[in-house]
């Protein structure tokens, strides 16, 4: 039967990272980049990545910055992807009730969020959600297939060329 090792990892800068696994009795040294590359699993990995954050959920304040653009959307994901598609767009705010009565839609997309630049008035009427996309560390698992027994000490070995 065929088994799974997986190998979990960081980089601090984009690079090739190459991994290989080896029978614990017959590893004489540990093995170059060369042969990693060679006979190993390879994967490009990058050292961080954007993921939306959420600043607020079903808020009654809003932020008062110029929107680069208004959509309405059926939910907060469709927002997402509408600013994850917009140039220079990093925030938005979702109306999870109510709408921008000036624009009719419910989606603002925005350069970024400003904790010092929320609506001083409260809505009665609309809730926000808020998120912005930040740059987060990425970790990485790479999966090697192989033959692996039941009892047997392997060792893992990894190199990364940047």
């Amino acid at each position: 039967g065929r088994s799974v090792a997986q190998v979990s990892f960081n980089v601090s800068s984009l690079a090739v990272v190459s991994c290989g696994i080896i029978d614990a009795r017959y590893q004489l040294r540990a093995p170059i980049a060369t042969e990693l590359e060679s006979w190993g699993v390879s994967m490009t990995a990058e050292p961080s990545a954007l993921n939306w954050v959420t600043v607020g959920t079903f808020q009654s304040t809003g932020y008062n910055i110029s929107a680069l653009a208004w959509r309405s959307v059926g939910l907060v994901e469709d927002c997402q992807a509408a600013c994850s598609g917009f140039e220079g767009c990093y925030g938005i705010t979702f109306y999870e009730v109510g709408q921008d009565l000036v624009n009719n839609a419910n989606c603002k997309l925005m350069e970024g969020l400003d904790p010092n630049k929320t609506d001083s008035t409260p809505s009665s009427v609309a809730r926000f959600t808020h998120m912005a996309l930040e740059r987060v560390a990425t970790f990485h698992q790479l999966s090697i297939l192989g033959t692996l027994l039941p009892g047997t000490i392997y060792h893992s070995s990894c190199c990364a060329r940047d």
